[in-house]
């Protein structure tokens, strides 16, 4: 049996726990991402500015605590946006709906709080920078898995500098 549940602070050991597991999660799945990258995920839910992106953390565990899936986001109350950083299953997870799971959960809540849409950067699924075709159909795949939930692109959205590669800003809903 599996649940959905977020966090916005990292105070108890429990949660300690689960930020590991899903720094394990972030590291397998996401090679390019540095430890700053992905410590800035933790840091951002003990140092929290007023005025700033409130982070969330959402993660999927089975009631022993161990975490097969988790998202990032960022929600900003003034423009009633949130932005989608991070959403990962666990490798060898991928095809068991988890990812479907979370990413509804993280829409519903942001809906029910009132929020406008939920944006987020995706690498393109056309030919650019990337002409590795195991990349462009992974990207298609999540283009795709994105689009089942109502998601579009939101077109020239520009680059970003970091990785030098296009990429498409998503609104969802």
């Amino acid at each position: 049996m599996l649940r959905v549940r977020s966090f916005r602070h990292a105070d108890s050991n429990a949660d300690q726990l689960t930020l590991r597991q899903i720094e394990d999660i972030a590291k397998k799945q996401f090679p390019l991402a540095t430890k700053f990258e992905i410590n800035k995920l933790f840091d951002r839910l003990q140092n929290h500015a007023p005025g700033t992106f409130a982070p969330v953390i959402f993660v999927v565990e089975d009631f022993e605590g161990k975490v097969n899936a988790f998202a990032s986001v960022l929600l900003y109350p003034p423009l009633k946006l949130a932005h989608l950083e991070f959403i990962s299953v666990s490798p060898g997870n991928t095809r068991g709906g988890m990812g479907g799971m979370l990413y509804e959960r993280v829409r519903d809540e942001c809906k029910s709080l009132g929020y406008k849409a939920v944006l987020f950067e995706c690498l393109p699924d056309e030919p650019g920078p990337s002409r590795d075709e195991k990349t462009m159909k992974e990207n298609r795949q999540r283009l795709r898995f994105y689009e089942q939930f109502g998601a579009r692109p939101l077109l020239n959205t520009g680059t970003n500098n970091h990785l030098h590669q296009k990429v498409k800003s998503v609104r969802s809903w």
